[in-house]
């Protein structure tokens, strides 16, 4: 077991909290990035992979696959405790498999350790006959927000 795992039963994703989040993300309602699903422990969103989203070759774009699945993690991240920011301090992404136009790609992310200002998610990403395309690997950090008294 992690020797940061969350051990904290306080600490669950709800429906209103991911909806507030999600209605901020202007990145995620450019990139048609819609929610599909909460529970306590996970949350999963999905996008449509377009003609602007694959590359030269006609796979969709590694960027593009990151952008679903560090947007999956900043969101539950952020939801977890309103109030609090969150932002993706390190990430890494292993590509599995190939998207390409016409998937519908789904993010599921879960929270899996959880420290002192920093919680590290898994998310999957899957293709529309259940493929994982892609796992990332993200640490988030606990941020000030901009909305903090300055102590001076």
């Amino acid at each position: 077991m992690d020797a940061h795992r969350s051990e904290s039963a306080d600490v669950k994703l709800e429906r209103e909290n991911v909806l507030q989040v999600l209605r901020g993300d202007w990145v995620a309602a450019v990139r048609g990035i819609t929610l599909v699903s909460v529970d306590d422990n996970e949350l999963v969103i999905a996008q449509d992979i377009d003609q602007s989203d694959v590359n030269g070759v006609g796979a969709a774009h590694s960027g593009v696959l990151y952008t679903i699945a560090d947007t999956a993690a900043g969101i539950t991240a952020n939801a977890l405790e309103p109030g609090t920011q969150w932002l993706t301090d390190t990430a890494t992404i292993h590509h599995q498999a190939l998207a390409h136009r016409g998937d519908r790609l789904t993010a599921t992310s879960k929270l899996v350790a959880d420290g002192d200002g920093t919680r590290r998610f898994e998310t999957t990403l899957r293709s529309s006959a259940g493929d994982v395309i892609a796992i990332l690997d993200s640490v988030q950090v606990r941020i000030e927000s901009e909305d903090a008294e300055d102590p001076a």
